[in-house]
């Protein structure tokens, strides 16, 4: 067997039997009744591509609250030191995400699977 081929532990997953999503979480995938058996991959990839949108989301409002703290620190160097460590590390933030997504890109398209996107 080759390393990284879940192509074809997948498809021998077939034999196990259908997997579907539960009917409260199917709004929330991206499946159809002719998926045969990727809901769980759907689930995954949808859960990925909220937790990066979030994680986006909440960037942006550590910037805006850091901003503002050093817009109100009036000078005192605590809040100053503050907010330009709240920056820094919302800016190490966003970047961890944005590696951690283009790592599972490359690495996605090394095995041929689309992180945000699973289809066997």
């Amino acid at each position: 067997m080759q390393p990284f081929n879940l192509i074809k532990i997948a498809k021998a997953a077939e034999d196990i039997g259908e997997v579907t999503a539960p009917p409260w979480i199917s709004k929330w995938t991206r499946t159809t009744d002719t998926d045969g058996g990727q809901a769980v991959f759907r689930l995954i990839g949808t859960v990925i591509v909220i937790a990066t949108t979030i994680a986006g989301i909440f960037f942006v409002i550590q910037l805006i609250t850091a901003g503002f703290l050093y817009i109100s620190s009036n000078g005192d160097p605590k809040k100053i030191d503050m907010a330009s460590q709240k920056i820094l590390q919302s800016l190490i933030g966003i970047i961890v995400v944005a590696s951690a997504m283009t790592l599972g890109t490359v690495v996605g398209r090394i095995v041929g699977i689309d992180i945000t996107n699973f289809s066997f």
